[in-house]
């Protein structure tokens, strides 16, 4: 497994957002009654939670009885609002009318988006395989060619920044890579029409002992230039741009004492904001 640390600066304030329904979660909503309000998923009616008015028998439109709720549970509604939901027609008894009661949920009346699980399968986000086919085919790099050793897949990033940001946010990578997070940033915001804004930081620029090696430039500025002004990969697949800009600039080196002093940090912080 790898792990995804959390942090809030006001854990009691901070909400995550929504993540979309995915095509497996709606597929589960049927509608063999041909319910002119659409698909729907059965609720059971029956629950463990203990409820005064939840002890009743029921009749099944077939005559058949049901003393009440299966042994150690309740029913959850009471037995007004029961007769309330049949014949509003959200009571589903089984094709024959004879089965225990359930009620029915349809997809139009849930809330969109469901609450992020804390379990992310790649089929969901990505694996490091996807991340770096995403990066080749950016740079239509030649088979075998490692552009950069551990990318982030661009989806296991949009969940991150979908969950955690407004569209107006700023986002920062402080130790970007391949530039991931620009793109999961710009995907959101032509997703969504927001306006979220991208910092990265890499001290893998060209060194005297590295001349060759120029991370930040030929990798990660090179990527977030190509995924804004579309690129096209080795098989000729052409993939438009998402638009938007940035600006690639380079800042003397402060050493690491001065910059977390009170008043150089806040001026620095300033200046990015």
């Amino acid at each position: 497994h790898e792990y995804i640390i959390c942090f809030a600066l006001n854990k009691s304030m901070w909400r995550p957002n929504r993540v979309p329904r995915s095509d497996v979660m709606n597929a589960r909503y049927k509608n063999p009654d041909n319910d002119p309000r659409g698909v729907w998923l059965l609720s059971d009616l029956a629950a463990r939670n203990s409820y005064s008015l939840g002890i009743y028998p029921i009749t099944t439109p077939s005559g058949r009885v049901i003393d009440g709720p299966p042994a150690g549970s309740y029913w959850r509604v009471s037995a007004e609002k029961f007769r309330q939901l049949d014949a509003d027609n959200r009571v589903w008894w089984g094709k024959v009318g004879s089965n225990r009661p359930g009620v029915k949920r349809f997809l139009t009346e849930i809330r969109e988006g469901v609450v992020p699980q804390t379990l992310w399968k790649w089929e969901a986000v990505g694996s490091t395989r996807h991340s770096k086919q995403e990066l080749s085919d950016i740079f239509a790099a030649e088979s075998g060619y490692e552009l950069f050793g551990t990318p982030k897949p661009v989806s296991l990033m949009e969940r991150i920044v979908r969950i955690a940001t407004k569209p107006g946010d700023i986002v920062l990578d402080f130790f970007a890579g391949s530039g991931t997070t620009a793109q999961a940033v710009l995907n959101l915001n032509k997703e969504d029409g927001g306006n979220r804004r991208f910092i990265l930081v890499s001290s893998t620029e060209a060194t005297s002992e590295t001349p060759n090696k120029n991370l930040c430039r030929d990798v990660c500025a090179e990527r977030v230039r190509r995924v804004v002004t579309g690129y096209t990969t080795k098989k000729g697949e052409a993939t438009a741009g998402l638009g938007g800009g940035f600006a690639y600039l380079r800042c003397r080196r402060i050493p690491a004492a001065t910059v977390f002093r009170g008043i150089q940090h806040a001026q620095i912080w300033t200046a990015l904001q």
